[in-house]
């Protein structure tokens, strides 16, 4: 396997620039509730259909692939 999925990721790469923090989540019935920023994709799995969420103030590296019920 490739050993640099090991590694820490590099925090800021340009010195004095922080990204915003993502926002935070609305608490709704004791449940989290994100805003969606787009649907990437979608696709049938065991014949229910799921779409591919990007989440505003997040990277695609935390888009989900969520059921159209949640």
């Amino acid at each position: 396997f490739y050993i640099m999925k090991l590694l820490l990721a590099v925090s800021y790469l340009i010195p004095g620039c922080h990204p915003k923090p993502p926002p935070l989540p609305k608490v709704i019935d004791n449940k989290l509730h994100y805003k969606v920023k787009k649907i990437l994709d979608n696709h049938l799995f065991c014949q229910k259909l799921q779409y591919w969420v990007l989440w505003k103030g997040y990277g695609y590296e935390e888009a989900l692939w969520k059921l159209v019920i949640e």
